[in-house]
């Protein structure tokens, strides 16, 4: 375990749009010469998403930046407020009219959130290099003949200041606009690996506190792989996939080490719960 405490200035869990937690949108480290395109069922209707490849450390700033905005963000209803972070946010058909969120916050406090212990030069251009690549990305949302985009945020900065818009997706789980969310303890997410963050986040939008992993049946770890990295390595090649089998084993033994989470091996197979809620 690490020895890092949370600070006063540090959030402790984000609420978020469930559908960030789909397969392959995040991965550990990312390819950047891979360039992503997902669409899948969502409810009632279908979802997608486009940009760069995403990783875990991508991952960790939108949660910080999500958490910060249900610490201390502001709605705003969709087009009303024009400027430049809503031109930037390139919003389209039914989303032009629903709630957006707004937030000002430092690189200083977003280092601090996820768990950077570096400061300076290098530390803040990792900020703006990891902004510059969610802004790429892009979320669309049809049901029936009903649709709408939007880029997933939009950011200006000045100095050590960033005013950061955030998309009526994300915007409607945060204030609970909307009847789902994912709640991902930032406190916990600290402690991992890339490796274990990603599998972290993904346990967190489908265990709720006080349930387990397939109604409490033992799994395959091989059945998580898939939520860590996107897809299955073929069985062809065995190197790859003794290497992230590995990986998932380790990743959850971190995930383990965590109070709330209550992981159980029978044989090669394993039970993953949340007794309880610590976030």
């Amino acid at each position: 375990m690490s020895s890092i405490k949370p600070t006063r200035d540090q959030a402790l869990y984000s609420k978020t749009d469930p559908a960030l937690m789909t397969d392959g949108l995040f991965v550990p480290r990312p390819s950047r010469k891979r360039a992503i395109d997902i669409q899948r069922k969502w409810g009632d209707g279908e979802i997608g998403f486009r940009g760069v490849q995403l990783g875990a450390a991508h991952e960790s700033l939108l949660l910080a930046i999500c958490a910060r905005a249900g610490m201390d963000g502001e709605q705003i209803k969709g087009e009303e407020s024009g400027g430049e972070l809503w031109d930037k946010l390139t919003v389209t058909g039914e989303a032009r009219s629903a709630t957006t969120a707004e937030i000002e916050v430092s690189a200083y406090q977003l280092l601090e959130d996820i768990g950077y212990k570096q400061r300076g030069g290098a530390a803040f251009r990792m900020i703006d290099r990891l902004l510059r690549d969610l802004a790429t990305l892009t979320v669309w949302r049809r049901i029936g003949g009903s649709s709408g985009a939007s880029h997933v945020l939009s950011y200006t900065r000045t100095d050590d200041r960033l005013k950061i818009r955030l998309s009526w997706r994300i915007a409607g789980a945060i204030f609970g606009l909307v009847p789902q969310h994912a709640r991902v303890s930032i406190e916990e997410r600290r402690e991992l690996s890339s490796t274990a963050k990603r599998l972290h986040a993904w346990l967190s939008a489908h265990v709720r506190p006080g349930q387990s992993l397939a109604a409490g049946q033992a799994v395959d770890p091989d059945c998580l792989i898939v939520h860590i990295w996107g897809e299955m390595p073929p069985r062809s090649n065995r190197r790859l996939l003794s290497k992230r089998r590995a990986a998932t084993r380790d990743a959850i033994e971190e995930i383990a080490a965590l109070p709330g989470w209550s992981v159980t091996w029978s044989g090669r197979r394993v039970r993953i719960a949340r007794p309880v809620d610590t976030a």
